[in-house]
């Protein structure tokens, strides 16, 4: 059994299809991206964005800011970090050589520098170099103090 329809007044119709079909209105999205496209043409170098644009930037737009600036942070501070554990370490020195001589095509001599470890990999790594250097550090320590007093007592 078919449902029953109200009849529309032809006003009524001409109120349903321009809220249907009207254009849309510059509302907090359109502006949300012209703000955004007005920040991003006003990023320097590193990326970074005047407080006053940063201020001028809607809230969702300030949040996805700030998350692709933490994230570039942190990707920086793992490079970094696993560009020292290299020199440090022997064997992770010796792995990332060995990798970059399978793929002298990538013309770096260090080619997967990035992707030799995942982050908790770099972390317990990290972790594992820092206490060895720490008890070579206090073996030295121990076998100077017994040099010194052995030619100086």
């Amino acid at each position: 059994m078919p449902i029953p329809i109200a009849p529309l007044s032809l006003f009524r119709w001409q109120l349903v299809i321009a809220n249907v079909w009207a254009p849309p209105k510059p509302g907090r999205n359109t502006m949300a991206k012209k703000k955004r496209k007005r920040c991003s043409d006003q990023e320097d170098d590193t990326g970074e964005i005047d407080e006053d644009r940063f201020s001028e930037m809607a809230r969702s737009e300030r949040k996805r800011y700030r998350e692709k600036k933490r994230r570039n942070d942190v990707n920086k501070g793992c490079n970094d970090l696993l560009s020292i554990l290299i020199e440090v370490d022997p064997l992770l020195r010796a792995e990332a050589e060995e990798r970059a001589q399978r793929d002298q095509w990538k013309g770096t001599d260090r080619a997967h520098d990035d992707n030799l470890l995942s982050r908790v990999d770099l972390i317990s790594r990290t972790v594992g170099v820092l206490r060895r250097v720490h008890q070579e550090n206090e073996c030295r320590k121990q076998i100077i103090e017994q040099l010194l007093k052995s030619n100086g007592g």
